[in-house]
């Protein structure tokens, strides 16, 4: 029987599509051989059967272990699973305090400005437009933050271009979602120090310099 058959990456993840046939195993013998076998439903329950089939074959094989493919992929992934979930966590950790260090310093800056807003307000301006001018200020600075991280990302996606196994380093998907995540910390680090300053007291913020 001659076909073609699809590509397997024999070779590892990371490596790419070799050239490769299928040849009989009478034309072909080695020492160490590996069957597969494609099974319906629970594959582990067809252990005992194929064992015995083997045996009919040759009573001198015998099968040295036993798996699914599933657990063949899932221990050849784990160094990388390992790497993903570590490198996930300190993400996250990073953007928590990116976020802590984004409104302590947004809420620093509006606390020195507390006189000035409250001159503002004296003279007629509106809570929410002085809302509207910190956020504002805040989410310039974060596109431009946001801009050169991206920037950042593309070289790095690069460089780990070998290590992403059918994934591309520039998913649409992810650059929105990771891009909508950093606005949101942004504009609620801005929202909330300046609605803060907006409702103080008139009377005591002009009276405290």
């Amino acid at each position: 029987m001659i076909g073609v058959a699809r590509d397997v990456r024999h070779y590892g993840l990371e490596a790419d599509v070799r050239p490769g046939a299928y040849v009989p195993y009478r034309f072909a013998a080695q020492a160490n051989v590996g069957v597969v076998i494609r099974a319906k439903g629970d594959p582990t329950a067809l252990a005992p059967t194929v064992r015995a089939l083997l045996r009919q074959q040759d009573p001198v094989l015998s099968p040295s272990a036993m798996t699914t493919m599933n657990e063949l992929i899932r221990q050849s992934l784990f160094l990388r699973r390992m790497y993903s979930a570590m490198t996930t966590a300190f993400a996250l950790i990073a953007a928590a305090m990116a976020a802590a260090g984004l409104y302590g310093i947004i809420a620093y800056v509006v606390g020195q400005r507390t006189r000035e807003f409250g001159i503002r307000l004296a003279l007629g301006a509106h809570a929410r437009d002085l809302r509207r001018l910190v956020v504002r200020e805040g989410l310039v600075l974060a596109a431009m933050g946001i801009g050169l991280g991206l920037v950042g990302g593309i070289l790095a996606g690069a460089a780990l271009r070998p290590l992403l196994m059918g994934v591309h380093p520039l998913d649409p998907p992810v650059v929105f979602g990771i891009t909508a995540l950093l606005v949101t910390i942004v504009f609620a680090a801005c929202l909330v120090p300046a609605r803060r300053a907006t409702r103080l007291d008139l009377v005591e913020v002009l009276r405290a310099e």
